[in-house]
């Protein structure tokens, strides 16, 4: 149960960062604005897109809309 609380904060911080950028973030962006880990982000990216909560690009990540 640890695990899923872990990653709702972490897609939380995700979204959060997304919200407030005016343009599509890199992962690498999002990695140094949200200060985690690249193997955390990833999963987490993975699971918000797979969600339909963001979308990818070639500019990166943002919120769906």
């Amino acid at each position: 149960m640890a695990d899923a609380t872990a990653e709702t904060t972490v897609g939380q911080r995700i979204l959060a960062e997304l919200e407030l950028a005016d343009a599509p973030l890199s992962a690498t962006a999002l990695r140094k604005r949200c200060q985690i880990r690249n193997a955390t982000l990833q999963a987490a990216l993975v699971a918000l897109v797979a969600d339909g909560r963001l979308r990818k690009d070639r500019a990166g990540y943002a919120v769906a809309r």
